[in-house]
């Protein structure tokens, strides 16, 4: 969650982070419901390319919803952080 909420403050789409012990979302804020369930999928099919496979969950379904196992390696959590960075970073400039 900490690391996600840094990548809140860098970028703007992220609206939200929230969760409790091993399950964590972040909410996709576009300019419409629509707009963010959109951005939402794109970002879910680039993490696809990196390597991960993340959830999506709530209401309007722009919420990246991570589950991981209990026993997941920081290594990899950091990996999954630095590739949602990278996603998030290529969007931005998009």
């Amino acid at each position: 969650i900490e690391g996600l909420r840094e990548l809140q403050g860098r970028y703007g789409l992220i609206a939200d982070v929230r969760g409790k012990g091993f399950m964590a979302g972040a909410e996709i804020r576009g300019a419409t419901d629509e707009e963010s369930a959109a951005w939402t999928d794109i970002i879910l099919e680039r993490m696809k390319e990196e390597g991960f496979i993340i959830g999506k969950n709530g209401i309007g379904r722009n919420v990246l919803a991570f589950q991981p196992a209990m026993m997941i390696p920081e290594e990899e959590i950091e990996a999954m952080l630095r590739a949602l960075d990278k996603v998030l970073a290529g969007l931005s400039q998009t």
